[in-house]
């Protein structure tokens, strides 16, 4: 049994990808202590609806506004920021307040998740004499657009990860493509393939009842642009068919409203809903109350050219059909869902329309699919097969 802290720059119910990761460790009998943020409200009370069925500790390190301790933590944060001008400062103004967070307590292991917390865990873990990791959930050098006013940015991210990296003793990244595009880049070992699957237990125990029309499902943690939204509304509004479009997660008011006044502008505005952003627990659960699930990357980043987004995953294993976009990382799982839905070119809003009409005008049609996502969510896609080979490696290397 190994004692094992986890750091995220995050709340813990903002990354699924962590929480599984805890699970998976605990459950394999290790003692688990994550170390996370809390700065807000709403987030903190997900937090604890997260931990009400977790067996491992967490600690949170307080950055709320309003809060004595949480504004001087910041104050302090955003001081050391400015003075300096220090990579993993730039990344993440936290990385003093995580570092003495997880070097707190013993630990013989500090596996860090989130870019920011990638400089504090490999700090933590040589403080403690402990082995260091990192989750490589995105590819973070390649987060930006490849122009020239991102330049700089590109190369700060390069140069944490290139500093970093090879000071831990395991690597896990979400998808294939991240894997090679980081062996090749810094001359670490490929890091493990690790995809961003759910437990079968969070299926619905029964289907959900029928809607009363076809419904398309968009989800993340922020509703935001460059994610294919828009492609989503023209398609909507070329179906000859009612069908709804529901989006959940956080979003901001000013581009809530420019939804609305698109939606409104096509002759849709009753089809166009949204809904709060989940906790991890719930997602599988509430994708299966939908027709489709719609993972609309636009591809506009080599990370999320090459990335397996979460919700691409959850659709499958709710059992609802996908439409993707025809992008590397996407198209390698639906490659391995045959039969689960369609591809289309970001942007063809034409494409996109087709499909989906074929889909939700041919009962029979969108039965098969669904059926297909099911059986790749079940055969392949879910925790229960990634956990062990999860675990299997990390306690590998750490013998």
């Amino acid at each position: 049994m190994k004692c094992i802290t986890l750091v995220s720059g995050g709340n813990v119910s903002t990354n699924p990808r962590l929480v599984s990761a805890a699970d998976a460790l605990c459950a394999a009998g290790h003692a688990i202590r994550v170390v996370a943020v809390d700065a807000l409200p709403e987030n903190a009370e997900r937090d604890e609806a997260v931990m009400r069925t977790r067996h491992w500790r967490l600690d949170r390190v307080n950055l709320r506004h309003g809060d004595l301790v949480g504004t001087a933590t910041r104050a302090v944060a955003v001081l050391a920021q400015a003075v300096s001008r220090q990579p993993e400062r730039i990344i993440s103004r936290y990385v003093d307040a995580l570092t003495r967070a997880a070097s707190a307590e013993p630990a013989d292991v500090v596996l860090g998740y989130t870019f920011g917390a990638l400089p504090a865990a490999v700090r933590a873990a040589e403080r403690l004499g402990a082995m260091a990791g990192f989750d490589i959930e995105d590819l973070h050098a390649g987060e930006l657009p490849d122009e020239p006013q991102y330049t700089s940015a590109q190369h700060i991210a390069a140069d944490v990860e290139r500093r970093y990296l090879p000071r831990c003793r395991t690597l896990t990244a979400a998808s294939d493509g991240i894997a090679d595009a980081v062996a090749a880049a810094y001359g670490v070992p490929r890091p493990h393939v690790v995809l961003n699957t759910f437990p079968l237990s969070e299926r619905p125990v029964t289907p959900p009842a029928p809607r009363g029309q076809p419904s398309l499902y968009w989800y993340s943690a922020v509703i935001g642009t460059d994610r294919g939204i828009e492609d989503a509304l023209g398609a909507v509004a070329r179906l000859d068919m009612p069908v709804e479009l529901h989006l959940r997660g956080s979003i901001d008011r000013s581009y809530a409203a420019h939804l609305e006044a698109e939606a409104k502008r096509r002759g849709i505005a009753d089809r166009l809903l949204f809904w709060p952003q989940a906790s991890p627990p719930d997602l599988v659960a509430l994708a299966a109350q939908h027709d489709v699930g719609l993972a609309l990357e636009v591809g506009a980043t080599r990370s999320r050219r090459v990335a397996v987004t979460n919700k691409l995953l959850v659709y499958l294993l709710a059992g609802i059909a996908v439409a993707a976009t025809d992008i590397p990382g996407q198209r390698a799982i639906m490659d391995q869902a045959p039969g689960a839905g369609l591809l289309y070119r970001p942007g063809d809003v034409t494409a996109l329309a087709a499909g989906l009409g074929r889909l939700l005008g041919n009962p029979s049609e969108l039965a098969r699919a669904k059926a297909a996502a099911l059986a790749a969510g079940e055969r392949r896609f879910n925790w229960e097969i990634e956990a062990p080979r999860f675990v299997e490696y990390l306690e590998e290397a750490w013998r």
